[in-house]
């Protein structure tokens, strides 16, 4: 959260008129902040869903250096239950 601060006082700061004193771009600034943030949520997501498709990968048999399939770490409803609780149903 600290880190977040921080950035928007760069941005307020970076959108600072000096031939105005104290004056700022209110809109620029906003809208950057908004950019930022929304950055920071489609990052987020991006993140829990590439573990979440890690996870179920898992779950898929793969072929093993004699082209045979290895066993696979579960079944269809081990993989319904790891997204259910992924988007938060269980």
């Amino acid at each position: 959260m600290e880190n977040a601060k921080n950035e928007v006082a760069m941005i307020i700061l970076d959108n600072c008129d000096d031939g105005k004193a104290g004056h700022v771009d209110e809109q620029k600034a906003a809208d950057q902040i908004i950019s930022r943030l929304d950055y920071e949520r489609v990052k987020e997501k991006a993140e829990k869903w590439d573990a979440l498709a890690e996870k179920i990968g898992k779950m898929y048999p793969e072929l093993d250096e004699d082209g045979e399939l290895e066993e696979t770490g579960g079944d269809l409803a081990d993989i319904g239950e790891i997204a259910a609780t992924a988007f938060g149903y269980l």
